[in-house]
């Protein structure tokens, strides 16, 4: 078996894009990394062809061309990594009596930890919220959140298939010994 600080992993599995630990029936630790390099790498690859085909040395315009698009890309780019986390991390832990949900950026290096306190939770709540407009197709989203003692809600993940959303609220709900609310 795998130890972490001391800890044995009873089980590892996947669901949806969350890798889950089970460390005990009291510690839950799941993480879904993310790509945020990918998107930046294929607006390069596309724009390289670009850059290539508007040679810059064939006239002062297009070069003027080239380095406006090479700048707008930067700054997309920047923006893309900035906003995008590369790992996010969900922990319900019980000896701690806490839940906690961590946001790993790349740059600058940075982590934005969300912190709930479990005496301060009633349940586990997965809501189905639909988006649609006019006339189109309705796209459905799955939440999952910790509802506290004032009806307030700490988000913890969302996604777009019921199955694995509905197991992660599952396994939140079990671990942090609170219902799971529909």
């Amino acid at each position: 078996m795998v130890e972490e600080a001391g800890l044995e992993l009873e089980k590892e599995r996947r669901i949806g894009p969350y890798r889950v630990q089970e460390r005990t029936a009291r510690r839950l630790v799941m993480e879904a990394p993310a790509h945020p390099l990918l998107p930046v790498a294929l607006m390069w690859g596309g724009f390289l062809p670009f850059a290539i085909l508007v040679a810059p040395w064939l006239s002062g315009a297009r070069l003027f061309v080239v380095l406006a698009t090479a700048l707008l890309l930067l700054v997309i780019s920047a923006l893309v990594v900035y906003f995008t986390p590369a790992l996010r991390r969900i922990v319900v832990d019980l000896e701690v009596g806490e839940a906690r949900v961590e946001r790993h950026y790349l740059f600058p290096q940075r982590v934005q930890t969300l912190q709930v306190p479990l005496r301060a939770v009633t349940g586990v709540r997965l809501q189905r919220r639909t988006w649609q407009a006019a006339g189109e197709v309705a796209q459905a989203e799955w939440n999952v959140g910790l509802v506290g003692e004032d009806g307030t809600v700490w988000p913890l993940t969302e996604g777009t298939e019921e199955e694995p959303i509905g197991e992660l609220a599952r396994l939140v709900a079990e671990v942090a010994g609170r219902p799971l609310e529909a």
